[in-house]
């Protein structure tokens, strides 16, 4: 697998985990690049979270959407460089180049 494989699998798994997360389905970058449970944990609380924001959206009158905004542009960014970096780590290891450092 070239270099550019590598970094190629890693950024689609990056757009995977902005778009899904944008979305409500945060989580899909980490199942596309292997790590399948942690995926599924995102998946099920960033969907409890969405449901609670909502719930607290409508209690606040639709004033936590000052909150909110910020924590949904955040969230899947954060969780997009981890997908990254994950993907990007398993290539290396299925290449044998991988050095633990």
């Amino acid at each position: 697998m070239s270099t550019n494989e590598v970094g190629s699998k890693a950024s689609v798994a990056a757009l995977i985990e902005i778009g899904g997360g944008l979305l409500g389905l945060m989580g899909m970058g980490h199942i596309y690049s292997g790590n399948v449970t942690q995926g599924i944990v995102l998946m099920v609380s960033w969907m409890a979270f969405c449901v609670i924001e909502a719930i607290a959206s409508v209690l606040t009158g639709g004033l936590y959407l000052c909150v909110a905004t910020p924590l949904h542009i955040a969230g899947p960014a954060i969780s997009a460089y981890y997908a990254y970096k994950y993907a990007e780590k398993q290539t290396a290891v299925l290449r044998g180049s991988y050095d633990d450092k």
